[in-house]
C-alpha cells in the first residue's frame, strides 16, 4: 500500500510550485508516518486482543493526527471513546505513555522536515514545528534536545 501510495505521489504531476502542494505534502507524510508505526506495531508483546486492539488503534490515530497541534491525549481519548485512566493503563502495558508516544511522532517529523525540508531545503523552524504539530518552535527546541539527549542516554547503557 505503501509503495502504491509513493508511486502515485511521484506521478501525479504535482509541483512544488503548485497550489495545495503543501497540504498534498503533509497528507502523504501522515500517510508514511502512520504506515510505519502500524509496522512497528507488529514487534511489540502481545496483550489481550481487545487491549491489544485499543493500542494498535491508538497508535494509528496517532500517526494520522500527530500533526494537528490540537491534538492530545484528551483528544486521544475522546476519539477512541475510552477514558484517559483506561488509555493510560493500555499503553503501560506496552512500556510508554499516549504523552511520550505523540511527542514522539512530532519528534521524528520536525527531525525530518529540518533535515530534508521541501525539495532537499530544510524548513525553517518555525515551519517545522507547525507541520510537525508543535505549537511554536521553542517547543519543538524544547522537545528535540530532550529526546536527543534520552537517545544518547539509552545508547551508552546499551
Amino acid at each position: 500500500m505503501l509503495i502504491a501510495c509513493i508511486n502515485s505521489a511521484l506521478n501525479s504531476g504535482i509541483c512544488c510550485t503548485d497550489t495545495g502542494f503543501a497540504e498534498f505534502r503533509l497528507a502523504i507524510t501522515g500517510f508514511t508516518a502512520a504506515a510505519l508505526t502500524a509496522a512497528s506495531i507488529e514487534h511489540r508483546p502481545p496483550r489481550t486482543s481487545r487491549e491489544s486492539e485499543h493500542f494498535t488503534r491508538a497508535i494509528m490515530v496517532i500517526g494520522e493526527k500527530v500533526a494537528d497541534p490540537d491534538f492530545t491525549v484528551a483528544v486521544l481519548a475522546r476519539e477512541l471513546q475510552l477514558s484517559e485512566p483506561y488509555l493510560r493503563r493500555i499503553f503501560a502495558t506496552h512500556g510508554t505513555t499516549a504523552r511520550d508516544e505523540i511527542r514522539l511522532r512530532r519528534a521524528a517529523l520536525a527531525r525530518m522536515y529540518r533535515a530534508d525540508g521541501l525539495g532537499g531545503t530544510p524548513y525553517s523552524a518555525d515551519e517545522a514545528a507547525r507541520y510537525s504539530g508543535f505549537h511554536d518552535a521553542e517547543t519543538m527546541r524544547v522537545t528535540l534536545r530532550r529526546d536527543r539527549r534520552t537517545r544518547n542516554a539509552s545508547t551508552e547503557d546499551g
